[in-house]
């Protein structure tokens, strides 16, 4: 739990400031210059233009936490995760196949949700949806039954400064700068082919899945783009991995392919969010005064939309660096590889270096995003 909840926390804070960066418009600018206060200006200028996409996000991180879930589970904290590592080592297909089932009907329970929350809306449904939200998280809760006394024991503060004393000072891995250097670059590689696939097969396919079609064939083609959207990103990219690993052999392709297929269909899905909650007023208003169809998506879609698939595009790439490592762990090279035979030798100093290099290429990767960002708002 506290594996998720931490970076989990951080990421969503994150996301939320720029989803409130990409809604501050004029009504903040007027309201500010007026002499209103920060609080109750985001409250009544930003918040009712933000709430749809903060809302969108909070179900599709719930969503990533069963997944997450999932892969810890691979590693021994239990659910369906360590049933799938059983029926693996097992051989047992059938079972196999159930459990991905079952990750994927709880996926689409959770978008199903989350979708009709916003397009709803009202005041009656987002207390019923707090409602049942709190109620899960009663139950969850008396379900595990998580102690704080043994996070707080003297025992794992014992555990925590051997770990620490055997962590620092941190050191270079066998090979020196070289594999460190050759070892991010990968990593970096692996992630900008990851986060191209996904963003451009993710837009191309986004406005057929955006829900509200006017036609038969536009709600069908949107309903089996939902449901290719959902199976791509419901399996972690763990098992993408194995799967690629398994047709192309080990390397950083097979990792690269992984994490594209499975950021298309996450990313697939906020953009399609974002394009269902689009203000469609003045690209109706176009159409109406005989603007051709193309010109009013140009002028009318594509500039309200155009931000938000930005930021979510380099938020995706940002997620890839640090992915990369789950499916280098187990055989597709970069930095993760180099920490799984870290971790096999024991070499807890040399780990502590590595996950140092990591945090340093995400940290520039945030800087790059963060300017890029920034340039087009201005």
């Amino acid at each position: 739990m506290l594996a998720i909840a931490i970076p989990f926390g951080a990421i969503t804070a994150k996301v939320y400031a720029e989803i409130i960066d990409e809604s501050a418009g004029d009504a903040y600018a007027a309201l500010r210059a007026a002499g209103a206060r920060r609080g109750p200006a985001l409250l009544y200028a930003v918040l009712p233009t933000a709430l749809p996409d903060l809302v969108s996000y909070a179900f599709y991180r719930f969503e990533c936490a069963v997944r997450s879930a999932v892969v810890l589970g691979m590693v021994g904290a239990g659910g369906l995760g360590f049933e799938l590592v059983l029926s693996f080592s097992g051989s047992r297909h059938a079972e196999v196949w159930t459990l991905i089932y079952t990750v994927v009907v709880i996926g689409a329970v959770v978008e199903r949700w989350g979708s009709g929350l916003r397009r709803a809306g009202g005041v009656a449904r987002s207390r019923l949806s707090a409602v049942a939200v709190l109620v899960l998280v009663l139950a969850a809760l008396v379900h595990l039954g998580p102690s704080l006394s043994r996070v707080l024991s003297f025992r794992t503060a014992e555990l925590l400064a051997g770990l620490v004393a055997e962590m620092f000072p941190p050191s270079l891995p066998e090979g020196g700068w070289s594999r460190l250097l050759e070892g991010a670059l990968v990593t970096l590689q692996m992630s900008l082919v990851a986060g191209t696939v996904a963003a451009v097969a993710a837009v191309a396919v986004a406005f057929v899945a955006a829900r509200g079609g006017t036609t038969p064939a536009h709600r069908s083609a949107g309903m089996l783009a939902r449901w290719l959207l959902l199976l791509t990103r419901s399996l972690p990219p763990p098992i993408w991995a194995l799967l690629f690993l398994f047709l192309l052999l080990p390397g950083a392709l097979p990792g690269a392919l992984a994490l594209g297929v499975y950021n298309f269909g996450v990313l697939g899905r906020l953009c399609a969010e974002v394009v269902e909650n689009l203000d469609r007023r003045s690209h109706d208003h176009l159409v109406a005064t005989g603007a051709p169809a193309v010109s009013a998506f140009a002028y009318a879609v594509v500039p309200q939309a155009g931000g938000r698939f930005l930021t979510y595009g380099l938020y995706r790439w940002e997620v890839a660096v640090r992915e990369t490592v789950v499916v280098g762990i187990i055989g597709a090279g970069g930095l993760g590889r180099l920490l799984e035979d870290q971790r096999v030798a024991f070499d807890l100093d040399a780990m502590a270096g590595t996950v140092l290099a990591l945090i340093v290429l995400c940290a520039l990767v945030d800087l790059i995003s963060a300017t890029v960002r920034g340039s087009l708002r201005r």
